[in-house]
């Protein structure tokens, strides 16, 4: 359901205006620029009038730090700067909703941190975005809520202190972490055993 309509009844042009997504994985063999995959990400939603493409795809490039590759071909790209820009076309479509499976793949710690701050600058824009993420420190320090699923099944839905509560982590994951608070933030943070193998 999206916004009480659901999903399946709507036509494309009017899913694409209020939800983008991302995939997990997206192998485009199209030798196109990254200046029209991120305008094709705003061409997507009808309400951004053709006039003001060009300008939507240059802020959304600049939101995720790929500005500098606008004239470059999505072929030349590694799979960094490709998934970059695919996060800047999905901010291009401008929708009510961001669906987003796995958004950090191939980022590296700098840019997994930018991300983090893109996305969270955009909460003021739109209602909702919704991750499928493996991290779960990530999750603890981006999330409002965190659902946490098993074998298909939902094992707890609360905030992420509640949701990633050390015995539901153990459950779901095989290993027990340790619950702290970063006392930079104040969000949770899990600290996980390593085990080193005796070198004798």
């Amino acid at each position: 359901m999206v916004d009480g309509d659901p999903l399946h009844s709507l036509r494309f042009r009017d899913s694409a205006a209020r939800i983008a997504a991302l995939p997990q994985e997206e192998r485009g063999e199209l030798d196109f620029l990254v200046g029209e995959v991120v305008r094709l990400g705003a061409a997507a939603n009808p309400a951004t009038p053709r006039e003001d493409l060009d300008d939507v795809a240059r802020t959304a490039m600049e939101r995720a730090g790929v500005a500098e590759l606008a004239a470059r071909s999505v072929l030349s790209l590694s799979g960094g700067e490709r998934q970059r820009v695919l996060i800047a076309r999905t901010l291009a479509q401008r929708t009510r909703y961001l669906l987003l499976d796995e958004p950090t793949n191939h980022l590296d710690l700098r840019h997994q941190s930018d991300l983090v701050r893109t996305i969270r600058g955009t909460t003021t824009e739109r209602p909702g975005v919704l991750m499928a993420l493996h991290d779960l420190n990530l999750a603890a320090a981006l999330c409002d809520r965190v659902v946490v699923v098993d074998a298909g099944r939902i094992v707890a839905d609360a905030p992420p202190h509640e949701a990633l509560h050390p015995e539901t982590v153990e459950r779901v994951y095989g290993v027990r972490p340790l619950l702290i608070t970063r006392p930079d933030t104040g969000a949770p943070h899990l600290l996980f055993p390593i085990t080193r193998e005796d070198p004798s």
